[in-house]
């Protein structure tokens, strides 16, 4: 079975950030059109997310012993999922229940605040997924799969 958590894990970093980006830009410009697309951002995110995680999970589950040190990035990397994905659900149920937070009131930057770090948590987490990947090899299969035959390494 394929590791799909490198495919999938950009959707919901986009999608965070575009929410976080469409929330502001609706509080500071009020209009609703941009909210809603906050709003849809979120929800898209929060779904997405919880694929995301999965995947992660089951990726983990199938990795063979990891360096070192690219351990302890995987238990941060997995704690952090953990909380944005928490964060996740707890302000699209917050959107999707109690609606638009407050046009301009102190619950709409309080709601900001909090998909606030909810993106950076996800930032933060996607950085140490790509240096478990880049840094220490993990996930990866620098092989070429069977059949193709890979070209050889330019020299200066």
């Amino acid at each position: 079975m394929q590791n799909f958590h490198p495919a999938l894990v950009h959707f919901p970093i986009a999608l965070v950030l575009a929410a976080f980006l469409f929330e502001l830009a609706g509080l500071l410009r009020p209009g609703l059109a941009l909210r809603r697309a906050a709003g849809w951002c979120l929800v898209l995110g929060a779904g997405l997310g919880v694929l995301t995680f999965a995947s992660g999970l089951l990726a983990e589950w199938k990795l063979e012993p990891i360096p070192a040190g690219a351990n302890e990035i995987l238990e941060v990397h997995e704690a952090l999922g953990w909380v944005i994905l928490g964060g996740l659900a707890a302000l699209a149920v917050w959107r999707l229940l109690i609606g638009l937070p407050g046009r301009q009131g102190p619950w709409a930057w309080v709601f900001v605040a909090l998909l606030a770090g909810v993106m950076v948590a996800t930032l933060f987490s996607g950085h140490l997924g790509g240096r478990m990947v880049y840094e220490f090899g993990v996930g990866g299969d620098a092989r070429p799969p069977e059949g193709v035959v890979a070209a050889p390494a330019e020299e200066d």
